[in-house]
């Protein structure tokens, strides 16, 4: 499950944009491994978060244990838009874009990435025991995939860039830089799978040992492949092919293997995508589910059919397809990234103040973040750099956040005055 909703856009698309920024590979791999490690220390906290306070729904649970009903309901709202509504958007373009001829009118992309969204959410309408085999084997298929194609990339010579892999100042300037950090929203995109487990956790068979086993062994299998796939890329590829694309892997392909290498490239990474695309719906229709069960205003997404949320995952694709119609590309990751690493903060503080003050009752947790407090300090840490430099140069993707945060707020506000009224007539009808 995580594999399959982490390894999709982030890691096919992200390579150019950075090499657009740096020229040093070792720059690029640092990202990816301080992207990996952040992670990781993710999955230790929500682990720990999930033992303490066990349910499904991901952050909006998380919240509303730690703060209360109204941080439940903004972090279900975020999770709904930004953690599951705008990736599958983004997903079904980057999709299209693999699919379709390169070149293609823009509508062309557009239209056959809602096409994608519509199908794959009727594929999710079906048994959740089917839709979890079928997951299964394409993850099985991705991993291999992805392992192919990087030894394959490693076999090829690079003709052209003489790459220099040294650690001297200008590749700590780097790392210190604005560039960085915002790349680092984009890593931090195409790990933002690492959590995926938590948002069905109650489906989950004995969750105390494999939860925990899930979200490191599956963090820690996708960092290796992001790793080895960027790295093949950079070693077999001229950088100047690669910077400033979003179809990087395709781009290697047409140089190496010419068209008929650049239609398999195509059609293994439009597979691969397309998994991506189906772990999505199915996460997130669950967070919908766990909204509609608090909160009255979803109740309408209520209905299950063969074990599939059928309406929450009708309602999630409809806001993809609005956010298709609306967002470009970039704008989508980067509100994507600051919305995530808000919550993401929200509830590692939550862990962290719960356990210095023990603001709730204790009871036995069977599992307890491993290398606490040190994790939690680097995941604090780490997501607050990247974004205080959001906040300072990435103005517009910031206001596109918080306009969805403050109309999360009226939503909720809104709400829960007809839940007001509601009980008073009830009481007043009594």
């Amino acid at each position: 499950m995580i594999v399959a909703n982490t390894i999709g856009t982030g890691v096919f698309t992200s390579l150019g944009f950075q090499l657009e920024a740096f020229s040093n590979p070792l720059v690029i791999l640092a990202l990816w491994i301080l992207g990996g490690m952040t992670a990781l220390c993710g999955a230790f906290l929500y682990s720990e978060l999930e033992s303490r306070f066990p349910g499904s729904g991901g952050e909006t649970h998380f919240a509303q244990v730690l703060y209360g009903p109204g941080m439940g309901f903004l972090a279900g709202w975020v999770s709904i838009i930004a953690g599951f509504a705008i990736p599958i958007a983004a997903t079904a373009y980057a999709c299209s874009r693999y699919l379709l001829p390169t070149g293609s009118p823009e509508n062309s992309y557009l239209f056959f990435a809602a096409f994608l969204v519509v199908a794959v959410s009727i594929l999710n309408f079906f048994s959740t025991r089917l839709i979890g085999r079928v997951q299964n084997f394409f993850v099985i298929l991705k991993i291999c995939m992805i392992l192919g194609l990087s030894f394959l990339l490693f076999s090829k010579t690079n003709s052209g860039d003489k790459l220099v892999w040294t650690v001297d100042k200008d590749f700590w300037h780097s790392v210190l830089s604005a560039p960085f950090a915002i790349s680092l929203v984009f890593v931090g995109f195409a790990y933002s799978g690492w959590n995926a487990v938590v948002y069905i956790a109650k489906e989950v068979d004995n969750k105390v040992t494999a939860l925990p086993r899930a979200m490191f062994y599956g963090t820690a299998i996708t960092v290796v492949l992001y790793l080895l796939f960027n790295m093949s890329l950079m070693v077999s590829t001229p950088l100047h092919l690669m910077s400033g694309k979003l179809e990087v892997a395709s781009a290697s392909a047409l140089f190496h293997m010419q068209d008929k290498g650049l239609i398999l490239m195509k059609a293994l990474l439009s597979l691969s995508l397309f998994t991506c695309l189906t772990s999505l719906i199915w996460a997130g229709s669950h967070v919908v589910m766990k909204c509609a069960d608090n909160y009255p205003l979803f109740h309408f997404a209520l209905f299950r059919r063969n074990d599939c949320e059928v309406r929450s995952t009708i309602l999630l694709s409809s806001v993809a397809l609005v956010i298709l119609a609306t967002m470009d590309f970039q704008k989508m990751i980067l509100s994507t990234g600051f919305l995530l690493v808000f919550f993401s903060l929200v509830c590692a503080f939550g862990l962290v103040w719960h356990r210095s003050f023990k603001t709730m009752p204790e009871k036995k947790v069977e599992y307890l973040a491993s290398f606490y407090p040190w994790s939690a300090i680097f995941f604090i840490l780490i997501n607050l750099w990247v974004a205080v430099f959001l906040l300072k140069t990435e103005k517009s993707s910031v206001n596109a956040s918080l306009f969805i945060l403050g109309l999360g707020l009226l939503v909720y506000r809104v709400q829960y005055r007809l839940t007001q009224t509601t009980k008073t007539r009830i009481f007043s009808e009594t």
